[in-house]
């Protein structure tokens, strides 16, 4: 079905890598629009699965015999090689041929765009400030987001409302390609040095998205991050909202913290007055930072406070970010998405705060290229836990870098570590370790972007059915 909608004509579109969390958003999207959609991926998840219950045509491997010539547009994510060949077969065939961000900017034309950046807590965000405007009256915003959001039941969702609420991905520059009317950035801090090549054209990445906003735009950011202060004398945009929990210079701040379980509370400030008492049902002082900009947002587009206030206490966090995945015989079995050293810094210092016995992480690195460019940091991010398993590099389609591994990295935490540190190669490995060496009381952290999270199911199932 084709679907003209101001000014754009939305054809038959083929997405490929259409089970990633970016891309299967924008498929449900285009499904709910009711245009036709299919898409190829490597293996088939639950996730494509309910894609074809939705409708769309899905194939399994990626083959130009998959390209075919009703498809009007095809979509690729960052994962994907120019010498993909769907991509090429596409392009014999004089089909358009455009990245995620792409399709992303076309549908946030359609609405009031409010885009979420950082280098760290950006699903988090997305989720906070959606399931807030999602129970405010008339609000029925549309939510592109890169994890699981238990109000939606999914990454996406067409709504009817003025505001189309999405996460941006910094990693290839695709943000650039987005105009919405409010942007949000959590942090920056050097990621992505693959595509960037150094912190400084980082910084310029995130000056130009702000400066990008219109004259009527708004800017919303976290002072606590250094790299955001960096980024302020480079800023052009007329209105900017400042946010801190770690210090007083924000417009918006949070004092009295208190943690509770899984939980947490402060009192919002707003230009140094009360605004109110605020109660968080995901832990850590990260999630307090992502709740001020998800507040600052709603304020000022006319959410009710008391909207605001229901909101972020029913928002129980989104899919891997601290996702409990079983309590059995006692032990708790976590997966977070963390793979970056801060994320997993800050991802264990909440734990701490619960009061666990023990707290076991068990890390897979992301990239090779990341692991080198951030191995120093990453040495000091595990001191929060009581023991650390390292599993090997998850390429994410890298090849490998001499002289960069799992193992190396391991041991050099091991020499700072104050506890058991241990490498294996394999996940089978690790669970046979892990079935072995948990007791009741402790909590187990599954942290990392790749496959770990298979490991912490398959460790619930073994306690669930006593394996220990």
């Amino acid at each position: 079905m084709q679907k003209q909608e101001e000014g754009y004509s939305f054809g038959k579109t083929h997405f490929i890598g259409i089970g990633g969390a970016g891309m299967s958003g924008l498929a449900k999207i285009l499904l709910e629009k009711e245009i036709a959609v299919s898409g190829s991926d490597c293996s088939f998840s639950h996730v494509v699965e309910g894609l074809q219950q939705m409708g769309a045509v899905c194939f399994e491997g990626h083959k130009k015999e998959n390209i075919t010539d009703d498809i009007q547009l095809v979509v690729y994510s960052s994962a994907i090689r120019q010498d993909n060949p769907e991509i090429v077969a596409a392009k014999e065939k004089s089909i358009e041929v455009v990245c995620r961000g792409e399709l992303l900017a076309r549908l946030m034309l359609l609405q009031t765009g409010i885009s979420v950046a950082g280098t760290h807590g950006k699903s988090t965000t997305t989720g906070m400030l959606s399931t807030i405007l999602l129970g405010a009256a008339g609000m029925s915003p549309t939510v592109v987001g890169g994890a699981y959001l238990p109000q939606i039941h999914g990454n996406a969702q067409l709504g009817v409302g003025q505001y189309l609420i999405a996460e941006s991905d910094e990693s290839d520059g695709s943000f650039l390609l987005l105009r919405p009317k409010i942007a949000i950035v959590t942090n920056v801090e050097a990621d992505h040095l693959d595509h960037y090549g150094s912190y400084e054209k980082v910084l310029e990445g995130f000056a130009q998205f702000l400066n990008q906003l219109p004259i009527d735009g708004l800017a919303v950011i976290s002072v606590d991050s250094p790299g955001v202060r960096e980024l302020l004398p480079r800023l052009t945009v007329n209105q900017v909202t400042t946010y801190s929990v770690d210090s007083d210079q924000g417009d918006f701040g949070a004092i009295d913290i208190a943690y509770h379980g899984r939980g947490s509370s402060f009192t919002c400030l707003y230009h140094g007055k009360s605004l109110g008492r605020v109660d968080l049902s995901v832990p850590g002082i990260y999630n307090i930072s992502n709740a001020l900009a998800a507040i600052a947002v709603a304020l000022h587009i006319g959410v009710a406070w008391q909207d605001i206030l229901s909101g972020l206490k029913a928002f129980q966090g989104v899919g891997r970010r601290f996702e409990i995945l079983g309590t059995e015989q006692g032990v708790t079995v976590v997966d977070d998405y963390a793979h970056h050293p801060t994320e997993i810094k800050a991802t264990l210092a909440a734990a701490k705060n619960m009061g666990y016995e023990r707290i076991i992480a068990v890390f897979q690195p992301h990239r090779y290229s990341r692991t080198q460019a951030l191995f120093n940091e990453f040495t000091d991010s595990f001191l929060d836990s009581d023991q650390m398993i390292m599993n090997k590099i998850y390429a994410a389609s890298e090849d490998p870098i001499p002289g960069v591994s799992g193992e190396i990295l391991a041991n050099a935490i091991r020499e700072k570590h104050h506890g058991q540190v241990d490498y294996y190669d394999t996940r089978e490995e690790i669970l046979a370790d892990l079935i072995g060496r948990v007791k009741p009381g402790d909590l187990v952290i599954m942290i990392g972007a790749g496959n770990l999270r298979q490991v912490g199911l398959q460790l619930v199932e073994a306690l669930q059915t006593g394996g220990k």
